[in-house]
């Protein structure tokens, strides 16, 4: 640029830095340790941390290409952007325009929709902020998101467009780069590490929470253009002392020693981050400092240590290193779309075949895309033409979101899409309203003018609504529910996420409200209480949070009984049907989908290990109360059922649909089932 400040004189030249092929294989690791997460999370848990891999090189070579611009006065936002564009946008407009195909013909008309939100934000950079407002990840599964792993790119784009600016401001009023560069990242690494504990979402996708990885990446890049000198000084003064510790080793054998040695300390920090970093623990946090640290040792080390040179230079991994872009924006896509049409339950054997066909289509996209896009003939007119593509893209995403997903599109039966997302949408009982009805003065939230009955829980009540409803005997009742509130007075289950404390308060005071609601409203004669009651999970009670056991939930469970004894009511505990550890009611819808016989049936024996937990759970509260087990109705012969009268009986893993649990009622006459196992039990007390 014509303005840029001559060169600070008390500021060495940069050293121009080549090609270096371990730094692709680094990128070779980071991307194969994110596929092996995504496809087999049991086996590599801490792959996720592949990410941070990625911003500490991106931070590095994107700090070192703006350097030495600066540095020779040729530094050009148009070209730099240009650069960037020519570099993301080929590969991420491919994947974009293959996910909205393959929407069109697979996803179910919510699905579409979310899928059209996520196209827009990826197509506006702005994934990261997308999937924040989602977050809690009590929306949507994770693996039915197509882009999710898209916030990564939002992060980097973002730091793209502001750490530019930045370098080039401090460049002209010269400002030590290296003094703002490490305010920068001290700042938001105290935010990250502020911040993982009281909102891990926010922290996870926020960018200033994230930028001092790739911040960690920039400040490397200064120091190896412009302090080599002093990084050759300390490995000389460490060859010397190697020389006395070490007989017969020489200065040079010495800082080559050094080299090596970081190389080695870096990999092994990756490996134990891998090992030992999982998605349980608050991440990004104090633990993203193990990957940052190790790829910033790895890449100091230089391309002459033998990890560097024997190992991440290997051709393979420098291959893979090439098409690590492609292959990160393919493989999620793929395995998600595979985790949606076989219902969150797919083969070994089709992951490795879409591992293989990620690999696949990656090395096309390098060859006959992004190759062609950055170094053919028309490169002078391609910046412009890859943003035009993407607005309309965009675009087409934004449509998708605003249309509902095009839920007129009618499948190969012949039902239209939006006939399955009805199906198949949230059981909240009686109405939205009633999720968390904390005055219990609505009508909303009754069936009938003169309620006899309670309906006490979490979404596990909630989905008992249309069954009582549809029964040919009907009570008038009334449903007090919270979500995520199991119905035990003084304790509640605790999740750790960055909401928990205030989840546990308004769950102990909903709990409460419904006692108190009780011994004001006597004409109650029945409670019905129903949850999964989460027994693996944290719980709090006596004011403290401690692990969750059979013992010590079933002891405050008899004692909620008893206080509802002592009210003169009669209470029934309904136990969940089974789970079988897919999602049951897209799996149903699937199959319906394409005229195949509309069962996802399973073998009891084969139910995920939440149904054994319960039922262990249940055999305690037989001790004290009446239990209704609804697999009692739905399991025949040890074969558990998905389905009822033509509909689906789940909505997911584990829910009832609203049609499942109406026709449930009107089959079994399920309202007075409960009522006479109650009266049953309680009166021969």
């Amino acid at each position: 640029m014509s303005d840029s400040p001559q060169i600070n004189s008390q500021i060495p030249q940069p050293r121009h830095q080549r090609y270096r092929p371990d730094i692709d294989g680094l990128r070779a690791i980071a991307v194969l340790s994110v596929v092996a997460f995504h496809a087999f999370p049991d086996w590599m848990k801490g792959g996720f941390i592949g990410v941070d891999i990625f911003f500490v090189i991106s931070g590095f070579l994107i700090s070192t290409i703006i350097f030495e611009g600066l540095d020779k006065e040729t530094f050009s936002f148009s070209d730099f952007y240009a650069r960037r564009i020519k570099r993301i946008f080929p590969a991420l407009l491919l994947v974009l325009s293959a996910c909205l195909a393959i929407g069109w013909a697979a996803l179910f008309a919510d699905e579409y929709k979310q899928l059209g939100k996520h196209i827009f934000s990826g197509a506006s950079f702005a994934s990261n902020f997308t999937l924040w407002g989602e977050a809690g990840y009590f929306d949507n599964s994770a693996e039915s998101k197509p882009l999710l792993h898209l916030w990564s790119l939002g992060i980097e784009e973002q730091f793209y467009i502001v750490w530019p600016l930045l370098l080039w401001l401090a460049w002209k009023r010269k400002f030590s780069p290296a003094l703002i560069i490490s305010t920068l990242a001290v700042i938001s690494l105290y935010l990250n590490l502020r911040g993982v504990s009281k909102d891990a979402v926010a922290t996870f996708y926020s960018p200033q929470t994230r930028f001092w990885e790739l911040l960690s990446g920039s400040l490397l890049a200064w120091a190896t253009l412009y302090k080599g000198d002093f990084f050759n000084t300390i490995k000389v003064k460490t060859g010397r002392i190697l020389e006395v510790a070490i007989p017969g080793i020489q200065v040079n054998s010495g800082e080559r020693q050094l080299s090596n040695l970081l190389s080695l300390v870096g990999l092994s920090l990756l490996v134990y981050g891998f090992w030992r970093i999982d998605s349980g623990i608050g991440f990004p946090g104090k633990w993203a400092i193990i990957p940052v640290l190790a790829t910033v040792l790895i890449i100091c080390a230089g391309p002459q240590t033998i990890i560097n040179r024997l190992v991440l230079s290997n051709p393979v991994l420098v291959w893979l290193g090439l098409i690590s872009f492609p292959l990160y924006l393919w493989h999620w896509p793929l395995l998600s779309f595979l985790w949606i049409i076989e219902a969150g339950n797919p083969s070994y054997k089709a992951l490795l075949i879409v591992l293989v066909l990620s690999v696949l289509l990656s090395w096309l996209t390098y060859r006959l895309v992004e190759r062609p896009v950055r170094l053919g003939r028309w490169r002078k007119h391609v910046p412009s033409t890859l943003v035009f593509l993407m607005l309309v893209v965009g675009a087409l995403g934004g449509l998708t979101y605003k249309k509902d997903g095009f839920g007129d599109r009618v499948a190969a039966n012949g039902v239209k899409f939006s006939e399955y997302s009805d199906l198949l949408a949230i059981n909240l009982g009686l109405g939205d309203s009633c999720v968390y009805d904390k005055d219990f003065k609505t009508d909303k939230c009754k069936f009938g003018d003169s309620p006899t009955v309670l309906l006490w829980g979490d979404s596990y009540a909630m989905h008992l609504v249309q069954a009582l409803e549809s029964s040919k005997d009907v009570y008038s009742f009334r449903q007090h529910t919270a979500s995520s509130c199991r119905p035990i007075l003084d304790m509640n289950y605790y999740d750790n996420g960055p909401d928990g404390d205030n989840l546990v308060k308004n769950c102990l005071r909903q709990n409460e409200l419904v006692y108190k609601w009780l011994s004001e409203n006597r004409q109650i004669t029945h409670v019905i209480l129903s949850s999964p009651y989460n027994l693996k999970s944290d719980i709090f009670v006596e004011g403290k949070v401690v692990k969750g056991g059979y013992d010590t939930q079933a002891r405050y469970m008899e004692l909620t009984i008893d206080k509802l004894r002592a009210l003169g009511v009669k209470p029934i505990v309904v136990a969940p049907t089974p789970w079988s550890g897919y999602d049951m009611g897209r799996c149903w819808a699937r199959r319906s989908l394409v005229r195949a016989e509309a069962s996802c049936d399973f073998l009891y024996k084969n139910s995920n290990e939440m149904t054994f937990d319960i039922s262990q759970f249940m055999q305690k509260v037989e001790t004290f109360a009446p239990v209704f087990h609804l697999q009692d109705l739905t399991c025949v012969d040890g074969v558990c059922s998905t389905h009822i009268n033509g509909f689906p009986l789940h909505r997911d893993k584990g829910h009832l649909s609203m049609s499942g649990s109406a026709e449930l009622g009107k089959k079994f006459n399920l309202t007075k089932m409960l009522i006479d196992r109650a009266d049953s039990y309680w009166d021969n007390q």
